[in-house]
Protein backbone atom coordinates (compact mmCIF):
# COMPACT_ATOMS: atom_id res chain seq x y z
CA UNK A 1 0.00 0.00 0.00
CA UNK A 2 1.37 3.39 -1.01
CA UNK A 3 -1.29 6.06 -0.68
CA UNK A 4 -1.32 9.83 -1.05
CA UNK A 5 -3.08 11.16 2.08
CA UNK A 6 -2.47 14.89 1.91
CA UNK A 7 -0.05 17.58 0.73
CA UNK A 8 1.99 19.53 3.26
CA UNK A 9 3.64 22.94 3.09
CA UNK A 10 5.16 22.67 6.58
CA UNK A 11 8.92 22.84 6.93
CA UNK A 12 9.29 19.45 8.67
CA UNK A 13 6.68 17.45 6.74
CA UNK A 14 6.26 14.27 8.77
CA UNK A 15 8.47 15.57 11.57
CA UNK A 16 11.75 14.16 12.89
CA UNK A 17 12.80 10.57 13.78
CA UNK A 18 12.79 10.77 17.62
CA UNK A 19 9.06 11.56 17.58
CA UNK A 20 5.99 9.39 16.96
CA UNK A 21 3.42 10.16 14.27
CA UNK A 22 1.87 6.87 13.07
CA UNK A 23 -0.27 4.60 15.25
CA UNK A 24 -2.45 1.49 15.20
CA UNK A 25 -5.53 0.84 17.33
CA UNK A 26 -4.72 -2.34 19.26
CA UNK A 27 -8.08 -3.90 20.08
CA UNK A 28 -11.86 -3.66 19.94
CA UNK A 29 -14.20 -3.03 17.01
CA UNK A 30 -11.65 -0.75 15.34
CA UNK A 31 -8.57 -2.89 15.85
CA UNK A 32 -5.80 -2.32 13.27
CA UNK A 33 -7.09 1.12 12.30
CA UNK A 34 -4.10 3.30 11.36
CA UNK A 35 -3.86 6.93 12.44
CA UNK A 36 -1.37 9.40 10.97
CA UNK A 37 -0.52 12.75 12.62
CA UNK A 38 1.23 15.35 10.48
CA UNK A 39 1.55 19.11 9.84
CA UNK A 40 -0.46 20.17 6.80
CA UNK A 41 0.82 23.74 6.82
CA UNK A 42 3.20 25.83 8.96
CA UNK A 43 0.44 26.43 11.55
CA UNK A 44 -1.95 23.49 11.17
CA UNK A 45 -1.50 19.92 12.40
CA UNK A 46 -3.91 17.29 11.07
CA UNK A 47 -4.79 13.63 11.45
CA UNK A 48 -6.21 11.05 9.08
CA UNK A 49 -7.09 7.38 9.58
CA UNK A 50 -7.68 4.24 7.56
CA UNK A 51 -8.98 0.72 8.13
CA UNK A 52 -7.64 -2.45 6.48
CA UNK A 53 -6.76 -2.87 3.63
CA UNK A 54 -5.83 0.83 3.91
CA UNK A 55 -6.85 1.70 0.33
CA UNK A 56 -8.82 4.77 1.45
CA UNK A 57 -8.11 7.34 4.17
CA UNK A 58 -10.45 9.66 6.02
CA UNK A 59 -10.79 13.33 5.19
CA UNK A 60 -8.01 15.02 7.21
CA UNK A 61 -9.21 16.66 10.44
CA UNK A 62 -7.49 19.34 12.49
CA UNK A 63 -5.70 18.76 15.78
CA UNK A 64 -4.68 22.40 16.07
CA UNK A 65 -4.51 25.51 13.92
CA UNK A 66 -2.17 27.45 16.26
CA UNK A 67 1.07 25.50 15.89
CA UNK A 68 4.51 26.87 15.24
CA UNK A 69 6.25 25.54 12.14
CA UNK A 70 7.93 22.92 14.33
CA UNK A 71 7.75 19.12 14.76
CA UNK A 72 5.08 17.65 17.02
CA UNK A 73 4.66 14.24 18.64
CA UNK A 74 1.86 11.99 19.89
CA UNK A 75 1.16 8.80 21.79
CA UNK A 76 -1.69 6.28 21.52
CA UNK A 77 -2.60 4.15 24.54
CA UNK A 78 -4.07 0.63 24.55
CA UNK A 79 -7.62 2.02 24.39
CA UNK A 80 -6.87 4.06 21.27
CA UNK A 81 -6.86 7.45 23.04
CA UNK A 82 -4.55 9.96 21.35
CA UNK A 83 -2.24 12.16 23.42
CA UNK A 84 -0.68 15.03 21.51
CA UNK A 85 2.05 17.59 22.33
CA UNK A 86 3.17 20.44 20.09
CA UNK A 87 4.87 23.84 20.08
CA UNK A 88 2.35 26.65 19.56
CA UNK A 89 2.92 29.93 17.73
CA UNK A 90 4.06 31.57 21.00
CA UNK A 91 6.68 28.81 21.41
CA UNK A 92 4.81 27.37 24.41
CA UNK A 93 4.57 23.61 24.79
CA UNK A 94 0.91 22.51 24.60
CA UNK A 95 -0.95 19.25 25.29
CA UNK A 96 -4.27 17.80 24.08
CA UNK A 97 -5.92 14.44 24.76
CA UNK A 98 -8.35 13.19 22.10
CA UNK A 99 -10.46 10.37 23.66
CA UNK A 100 -11.29 7.49 21.29
CA UNK A 101 -15.03 6.88 21.55
CA UNK A 102 -17.15 4.82 19.13
CA UNK A 103 -14.56 5.07 16.36
CA UNK A 104 -13.96 8.82 16.68
CA UNK A 105 -11.20 10.86 18.28
CA UNK A 106 -13.29 13.34 20.21
CA UNK A 107 -12.38 16.94 20.97
CA UNK A 108 -10.36 17.45 24.15
CA UNK A 109 -9.29 20.24 26.48
CA UNK A 110 -5.96 21.89 25.72
CA UNK A 111 -3.44 22.48 28.49
CA UNK A 112 -0.07 24.22 28.73
CA UNK A 113 2.95 22.05 29.52
CA UNK A 114 5.48 24.89 29.67
CA UNK A 115 5.17 28.61 28.93
CA UNK A 116 8.67 29.61 30.02
CA UNK A 117 11.12 30.63 27.28
CA UNK A 118 10.89 28.69 24.01
CA UNK A 119 10.16 24.98 23.72
CA UNK A 120 11.02 22.55 20.94
CA UNK A 121 10.95 18.90 19.79
CA UNK A 122 8.75 17.14 22.38
CA UNK A 123 8.72 13.41 23.09
CA UNK A 124 5.72 11.89 24.91
CA UNK A 125 5.16 8.57 26.72
CA UNK A 126 2.66 7.11 29.20
CA UNK A 127 3.21 4.66 32.06
CA UNK A 128 0.82 1.76 32.67
CA UNK A 129 -0.17 3.63 35.84
CA UNK A 130 -1.43 6.51 33.70
CA UNK A 131 1.39 8.96 34.46
CA UNK A 132 2.44 10.99 31.42
CA UNK A 133 5.99 12.13 30.72
CA UNK A 134 7.18 14.69 28.20
CA UNK A 135 10.77 15.45 27.28
CA UNK A 136 11.80 18.41 25.15
CA UNK A 137 14.45 21.01 24.36
CA UNK A 138 14.00 24.22 26.37
CA UNK A 139 15.55 27.57 25.49
CA UNK A 140 16.12 30.03 28.33
CA UNK A 141 15.56 33.29 26.46
CA UNK A 142 17.51 35.26 29.10
CA UNK A 143 20.73 33.27 28.84
CA UNK A 144 20.01 31.89 25.34
CA UNK A 145 21.09 28.44 26.47
CA UNK A 146 19.33 25.16 25.64
CA UNK A 147 18.74 22.19 27.94
CA UNK A 148 16.96 18.86 27.59
CA UNK A 149 14.18 18.75 30.19
CA UNK A 150 11.40 16.39 31.38
CA UNK A 151 8.07 16.89 33.19
CA UNK A 152 5.32 14.55 34.29
CA UNK A 153 1.57 14.70 34.81
CA UNK A 154 -0.47 12.56 37.22
CA UNK A 155 -3.88 13.92 36.16
CA UNK A 156 -4.09 12.92 32.49
CA UNK A 157 -2.29 16.03 31.26
CA UNK A 158 -4.28 18.72 33.08
CA UNK A 159 -1.28 19.71 35.23
CA UNK A 160 2.38 19.30 34.37
CA UNK A 161 4.81 19.52 37.26
CA UNK A 162 3.79 22.43 39.48
CA UNK A 163 2.29 24.35 36.57
CA UNK A 164 3.06 25.96 33.20
CA UNK A 165 5.95 28.02 34.59
CA UNK A 166 7.73 24.91 35.88
CA UNK A 167 10.51 24.01 33.44
CA UNK A 168 10.87 20.50 34.84
CA UNK A 169 14.02 18.54 35.54
CA UNK A 170 17.13 19.20 33.49
CA UNK A 171 18.85 16.18 31.95
CA UNK A 172 21.64 17.91 30.04
CA UNK A 173 24.04 20.71 30.78
CA UNK A 174 23.17 24.14 29.39
CA UNK A 175 24.48 24.68 25.89
CA UNK A 176 24.35 27.27 23.16
CA UNK A 177 23.36 24.45 20.77
CA UNK A 178 19.88 23.05 20.34
CA UNK A 179 19.26 19.45 21.45
CA UNK A 180 16.84 16.60 20.76
CA UNK A 181 15.39 13.90 23.00
CA UNK A 182 13.45 10.63 22.84
CA UNK A 183 11.69 9.07 25.84
CA UNK A 184 11.08 5.31 26.03
CA UNK A 185 9.49 3.23 28.81
CA UNK A 186 10.98 -0.26 29.07
CA UNK A 187 12.59 -2.50 31.68
CA UNK A 188 10.89 -0.73 34.59
CA UNK A 189 12.47 2.62 33.74
CA UNK A 190 11.76 5.86 31.95
CA UNK A 191 14.69 6.00 29.55
CA UNK A 192 15.89 9.25 27.97
CA UNK A 193 18.10 9.21 24.89
CA UNK A 194 19.23 12.68 23.85
CA UNK A 195 21.76 14.58 21.75
CA UNK A 196 22.98 17.80 23.35
CA UNK A 197 25.85 20.28 23.47
CA UNK A 198 26.77 19.19 19.95
CA UNK A 199 29.10 16.59 21.41
CA UNK A 200 27.41 13.23 22.00
CA UNK A 201 24.35 11.01 22.05
CA UNK A 202 23.59 10.36 25.72
CA UNK A 203 21.45 8.15 27.97
CA UNK A 204 19.86 8.48 31.41
CA UNK A 205 17.12 6.48 33.12
CA UNK A 206 14.65 6.98 35.96
CA UNK A 207 12.88 4.20 37.94
CA UNK A 208 9.12 4.17 37.33
CA UNK A 209 8.42 3.66 41.03
CA UNK A 210 10.25 6.90 41.87
CA UNK A 211 13.81 7.78 42.72
CA UNK A 212 16.53 9.71 40.94
CA UNK A 213 17.92 9.92 37.44
CA UNK A 214 21.10 7.99 36.76
CA UNK A 215 24.18 9.86 35.64
CA UNK A 216 24.52 10.47 31.93
CA UNK A 217 26.21 7.79 29.83
CA UNK A 218 27.62 8.46 26.37
CA UNK A 219 26.19 6.19 23.70
CA UNK A 220 28.25 7.70 20.88
CA UNK A 221 30.47 10.74 20.49
CA UNK A 222 29.30 12.80 17.52
CA UNK A 223 29.06 16.51 16.79
CA UNK A 224 26.77 16.25 13.75
CA UNK A 225 23.94 13.92 14.75
CA UNK A 226 21.15 16.45 15.40
CA UNK A 227 17.78 14.59 15.19
CA UNK A 228 19.00 11.60 13.16
CA UNK A 229 18.32 9.01 15.87
CA UNK A 230 15.44 6.89 17.13
CA UNK A 231 14.94 4.86 20.31
CA UNK A 232 12.53 2.01 21.11
CA UNK A 233 11.94 -0.58 23.79
CA UNK A 234 11.32 -4.32 23.48
CA UNK A 235 8.77 -6.31 25.48
CA UNK A 236 11.63 -8.14 27.23
CA UNK A 237 13.09 -4.91 28.61
CA UNK A 238 15.81 -3.99 26.11
CA UNK A 239 16.37 -0.47 24.80
CA UNK A 240 17.56 -0.02 21.23
CA UNK A 241 18.95 3.09 19.56
CA UNK A 242 19.47 3.60 15.82
CA UNK A 243 21.42 6.69 14.80
CA UNK A 244 23.43 8.25 12.02
CA UNK A 245 27.14 8.32 12.74
CA UNK A 246 29.77 9.97 10.57
CA UNK A 247 32.82 8.65 12.40
CA UNK A 248 34.26 5.29 11.39
CA UNK A 249 31.99 3.94 8.70
CA UNK A 250 29.36 6.62 7.95
CA UNK A 251 25.71 5.66 7.98
CA UNK A 252 23.12 4.11 10.28
CA UNK A 253 24.43 2.49 13.45
CA UNK A 254 22.62 0.41 16.08
CA UNK A 255 23.36 -0.18 19.77
CA UNK A 256 21.33 -1.96 22.43
CA UNK A 257 21.05 -1.62 26.21
CA UNK A 258 20.22 -4.78 28.17
CA UNK A 259 19.39 -3.03 31.44
CA UNK A 260 22.97 -3.00 32.68
CA UNK A 261 25.31 -2.12 29.81
CA UNK A 262 25.38 -0.97 26.20
CA UNK A 263 26.42 -3.27 23.39
CA UNK A 264 28.94 -2.45 20.71
CA UNK A 265 27.88 -1.40 17.22
CA UNK A 266 26.00 -4.15 15.39
CA UNK A 267 27.33 -4.75 11.85
CA UNK A 268 25.43 -4.56 8.59
CA UNK A 269 23.99 -1.04 8.38
CA UNK A 270 26.76 1.08 6.91
CA UNK A 271 26.01 3.36 3.97
CA UNK A 272 24.89 6.88 3.10
CA UNK A 273 21.70 6.70 5.15
CA UNK A 274 19.75 9.00 7.47
CA UNK A 275 16.39 9.62 9.19
CA UNK A 276 16.26 6.26 11.04
CA UNK A 277 13.05 5.03 12.68
CA UNK A 278 13.39 2.05 15.05
CA UNK A 279 10.73 -0.37 16.32
CA UNK A 280 10.78 -3.87 17.83
CA UNK A 281 8.54 -6.44 16.14
CA UNK A 282 8.37 -9.72 18.08
CA UNK A 283 11.44 -8.46 19.96
CA UNK A 284 13.42 -8.09 16.72
CA UNK A 285 14.68 -4.56 15.97
CA UNK A 286 13.57 -3.17 12.60
CA UNK A 287 14.95 0.08 11.21
CA UNK A 288 13.35 2.15 8.44
CA UNK A 289 15.57 4.86 6.96
CA UNK A 290 16.33 6.85 3.83
CA UNK A 291 19.24 6.32 1.46
CA UNK A 292 20.29 9.03 -0.96
CA UNK A 293 20.88 8.17 -4.61
CA UNK A 294 21.24 11.72 -5.90
CA UNK A 295 20.14 15.30 -5.39
CA UNK A 296 16.64 15.40 -3.81
CA UNK A 297 16.27 11.63 -4.17
CA UNK A 298 15.84 9.47 -1.09
CA UNK A 299 14.91 5.78 -1.17
CA UNK A 300 12.98 4.49 1.85
CA UNK A 301 14.58 1.24 2.97
CA UNK A 302 14.41 -1.11 5.92
CA UNK A 303 16.53 -3.73 7.63
CA UNK A 304 16.23 -5.98 10.68
CA UNK A 305 18.53 -7.84 13.01
CA UNK A 306 19.11 -11.48 12.11
CA UNK A 307 21.48 -13.22 14.48
CA UNK A 308 24.30 -10.81 15.25
CA UNK A 309 24.03 -8.57 12.19
CA UNK A 310 21.49 -6.66 10.15
CA UNK A 311 20.30 -8.06 6.82
CA UNK A 312 21.02 -6.24 3.56
CA UNK A 313 18.61 -3.27 3.37
CA UNK A 314 15.51 -3.72 1.21
CA UNK A 315 13.33 -1.17 -0.54
CA UNK A 316 10.17 -0.44 1.41
CA UNK A 317 8.16 0.99 -1.50
CA UNK A 318 8.07 -0.97 -4.74
CA UNK A 319 8.57 1.02 -7.93
CA UNK A 320 10.89 3.61 -6.36
CA UNK A 321 14.43 2.87 -7.40
CA UNK A 322 16.97 3.33 -10.15
CA UNK A 323 15.49 2.25 -13.46
CA UNK A 324 16.19 -1.34 -14.49
CA UNK A 325 16.57 -0.32 -18.12
CA UNK A 326 16.83 2.99 -19.95
CA UNK A 327 16.82 3.15 -23.76
CA UNK A 328 17.05 6.09 -26.14
CA UNK A 329 15.54 5.61 -29.62
CA UNK A 330 16.61 7.62 -32.66
CA UNK A 331 15.06 6.46 -35.94
CA UNK A 332 17.94 8.02 -37.90
CA UNK A 333 20.56 6.67 -35.52
CA UNK A 334 22.89 3.73 -35.78
CA UNK A 335 22.06 1.84 -33.74
CA UNK A 336 18.49 3.05 -33.40
CA UNK A 337 18.24 1.90 -29.77
CA UNK A 338 20.97 3.01 -27.40
CA UNK A 339 21.07 1.83 -23.78
CA UNK A 340 21.90 4.34 -21.05
CA UNK A 341 20.85 2.45 -17.90
CA UNK A 342 24.05 2.83 -15.86
CA UNK A 343 24.50 6.45 -16.88
CA UNK A 344 20.89 7.31 -15.97
CA UNK A 345 21.34 5.92 -12.48
CA UNK A 346 24.70 7.52 -11.81
CA UNK A 347 24.62 10.78 -9.86
CA UNK A 348 28.38 11.26 -9.95
CA UNK A 349 28.71 12.37 -13.58
CA UNK A 350 26.86 14.77 -15.85
CA UNK A 351 25.81 15.10 -19.48
CA UNK A 352 26.07 11.33 -20.13
CA UNK A 353 22.46 10.41 -20.95
CA UNK A 354 22.37 11.01 -24.71
CA UNK A 355 22.14 9.14 -28.00
CA UNK A 356 25.47 9.23 -29.90
CA UNK A 357 23.74 9.94 -33.22
CA UNK A 358 22.02 13.12 -32.06
CA UNK A 359 24.19 14.09 -29.10
CA UNK A 360 20.92 14.52 -27.16
CA UNK A 361 18.63 12.49 -24.98
CA UNK A 362 15.73 13.07 -27.40
CA UNK A 363 15.58 15.65 -30.17
CA UNK A 364 13.48 15.13 -33.33
CA UNK A 365 9.94 13.97 -33.99
CA UNK A 366 9.68 10.26 -33.25
CA UNK A 367 12.66 10.15 -30.87
CA UNK A 368 11.76 8.18 -27.76
CA UNK A 369 12.96 7.83 -24.19
CA UNK A 370 12.00 4.41 -22.74
CA UNK A 371 12.10 3.96 -18.95
CA UNK A 372 11.55 0.41 -17.68
CA UNK A 373 11.25 -1.42 -14.37
CA UNK A 374 10.32 -4.92 -13.23
CA UNK A 375 7.51 -3.40 -11.13
CA UNK A 376 5.07 -0.58 -11.89
CA UNK A 377 6.17 2.89 -10.83
CA UNK A 378 4.47 6.25 -10.48
CA UNK A 379 7.26 8.84 -10.48
CA UNK A 380 10.21 10.09 -12.54
CA UNK A 381 12.97 12.38 -11.30
CA UNK A 382 14.93 13.99 -14.14
CA UNK A 383 18.21 15.88 -13.83
CA UNK A 384 19.43 17.51 -17.05
CA UNK A 385 22.74 19.10 -17.91
CA UNK A 386 21.03 20.90 -20.80
CA UNK A 387 17.36 21.85 -20.65
CA UNK A 388 15.34 21.49 -23.81
CA UNK A 389 13.80 24.41 -25.69
CA UNK A 390 10.82 24.33 -28.03
CA UNK A 391 10.03 20.62 -27.89
CA UNK A 392 6.88 18.79 -26.85
CA UNK A 393 6.66 15.17 -25.68
CA UNK A 394 3.88 12.69 -24.94
CA UNK A 395 3.72 10.01 -22.25
CA UNK A 396 2.35 6.48 -22.81
CA UNK A 397 2.18 3.09 -21.13
CA UNK A 398 1.53 -0.34 -22.67
CA UNK A 399 -2.02 -1.58 -21.91
CA UNK A 400 -1.49 -5.03 -23.40
CA UNK A 401 -2.64 -4.05 -26.87
CA UNK A 402 -1.21 -0.61 -27.63
CA UNK A 403 0.58 2.38 -26.21
CA UNK A 404 -1.99 4.30 -24.15
CA UNK A 405 -1.22 8.03 -24.05
CA UNK A 406 -1.88 9.98 -20.83
CA UNK A 407 -1.10 13.31 -19.20
CA UNK A 408 1.00 12.96 -16.02
CA UNK A 409 -0.76 13.76 -12.76
CA UNK A 410 1.71 16.62 -12.17
CA UNK A 411 1.12 18.04 -15.65
CA UNK A 412 3.18 18.18 -18.80
CA UNK A 413 6.96 18.22 -18.44
CA UNK A 414 8.78 18.70 -21.73
CA UNK A 415 12.32 18.42 -20.34
CA UNK A 416 12.51 22.20 -20.45
CA UNK A 417 14.10 22.71 -17.02
CA UNK A 418 17.26 21.21 -15.59
CA UNK A 419 15.35 19.42 -12.82
CA UNK A 420 11.92 17.90 -13.12
CA UNK A 421 9.71 15.82 -10.82
CA UNK A 422 7.17 13.99 -12.97
CA UNK A 423 4.31 12.47 -10.98
CA UNK A 424 2.87 10.05 -13.53
CA UNK A 425 0.02 9.03 -11.23
CA UNK A 426 -1.01 10.29 -7.80
CA UNK A 427 0.45 7.28 -5.96
CA UNK A 428 1.05 3.55 -6.41
CA UNK A 429 -2.61 2.82 -5.68
CA UNK A 430 -3.69 4.84 -8.72
CA UNK A 431 -1.30 3.28 -11.25
CA UNK A 432 -3.47 1.96 -14.16
CA UNK A 433 -4.59 -1.62 -13.57
CA UNK A 434 -4.19 -2.41 -17.28
CA UNK A 435 -0.50 -1.44 -17.40
CA UNK A 436 1.30 -4.54 -18.63
CA UNK A 437 4.84 -5.54 -19.42
CA UNK A 438 6.15 -5.18 -22.95
CA UNK A 439 9.42 -6.04 -24.67
CA UNK A 440 11.87 -3.33 -25.74
CA UNK A 441 15.13 -4.63 -27.14
CA UNK A 442 14.30 -8.07 -25.71
CA UNK A 443 13.82 -6.62 -22.22
CA UNK A 444 10.36 -7.31 -20.82
CA UNK A 445 9.49 -4.56 -18.34
CA UNK A 446 6.84 -2.10 -17.31
CA UNK A 447 7.79 0.67 -19.73
CA UNK A 448 6.97 4.36 -19.91
CA UNK A 449 7.35 5.70 -23.44
CA UNK A 450 8.19 9.41 -23.75
CA UNK A 451 8.05 10.45 -27.42
CA UNK A 452 8.88 13.72 -29.16
CA UNK A 453 5.94 15.12 -31.11
CA UNK A 454 7.37 18.62 -31.71
CA UNK A 455 11.11 18.78 -32.37
CA UNK A 456 13.41 20.62 -29.97
CA UNK A 457 15.32 23.67 -31.14
CA UNK A 458 17.70 23.02 -28.25
CA UNK A 459 17.66 19.35 -27.34
CA UNK A 460 17.82 18.14 -23.70
CA UNK A 461 20.83 16.20 -22.45
CA UNK A 462 20.35 14.09 -19.34
CA UNK A 463 22.51 13.56 -16.27
CA UNK A 464 20.31 11.31 -14.14
CA UNK A 465 16.89 9.66 -14.46
CA UNK A 466 15.36 7.65 -11.58
CA UNK A 467 11.99 6.82 -10.06
CA UNK A 468 13.11 8.03 -6.62
CA UNK A 469 11.23 10.93 -4.98
CA UNK A 470 12.54 13.13 -2.19
CA UNK A 471 11.38 11.21 0.90
CA UNK A 472 12.33 12.31 4.40
CA UNK A 473 11.70 11.11 7.95
CA UNK A 474 9.69 7.96 7.33
CA UNK A 475 7.31 7.00 10.15
CA UNK A 476 6.81 3.58 11.71
CA UNK A 477 3.80 2.45 13.68
CA UNK A 478 4.52 3.39 17.27
CA UNK A 479 2.41 0.87 19.18
CA UNK A 480 3.35 -2.45 17.62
Amino acid sequence: MHKHIDTTTAFYGTGIPPQQKLFKVKSGSYANRLLAVYPESPGTIMFSYSDPPYSTWSTPASLTASAANQPCTAFMDDEGNLYFVYTDSSMELRFIKRPFIAGNWMMGTEYTVCNDGENYYPSLVKEDSGKLWVGWCHLDTSSMYYTIRVKDSDDDGATWGTGPGDIGAGLSIASSYVGYAALVITGGYLNAVYWSSRTSLNFRKYPLGGGTWTDAEVIWYTNSLEFHFSAAGSSDGRLGVAFYGVSGYPGIKYKEYNGAAWSGIYPGLFGEQSYPQLRYIDNIPYIVFTEGVGNNQELIKYSYLSGQSFVNPKNLIGGTNLFDKVYLYDDDGSPKYYQRTIEAGNSGSTADVYHPSSGAMIKDNGDVLYLGMDKPFYFIHAVLSTAGIGGIVTYSYWNGTEWDMFIPFSGAYNFDSTSGDIVLWDDMDTVPVDWQKNSIEENTKFWIKIEVTTAFTTAPVGSQLTSVPECKSPCMIANL
